[in-house]
């Protein structure tokens, strides 16, 4: 991703709170310039045995996200590479 937009930063919105037990550390994340947040499009595909991710953990993080345009591609019995599926069933 950098090569091809090297200022984008991941839009992630955490609770100050929980940055630090430190008073000054949370006042310096709450006032922190580079913190910047865009909407972007989000697509994400998962293959429903992979193994290596959690396919319900993916979904639930998709249905989380506040994008506006964003699209959730299940790949039914595909593992975790999708790209190096067997080439018939990747049709």
């Amino acid at each position: 991703m950098s090569k091809v937009l090297p200022s984008f930063q991941t839009p992630i919105k955490l609770s100050s709170h929980f940055v630090s037990r430190d008073a000054q550390q949370v006042a310096k994340y709450d006032t922190d310039s580079l913190e910047i947040t865009a909407d972007v499009s989000l697509l994400i595909c998962h293959g429903t045995a992979d193994c290596l991710t959690d396919y319900e953990a993916t979904k639930g993080f998709f249905d989380k996200c506040n994008a506006k345009d964003k699209e959730f591609k299940s790949w039914p019995e595909f593992y975790h590479e999708l790209h190096n599926e067997p080439e018939d069933d990747r049709k």
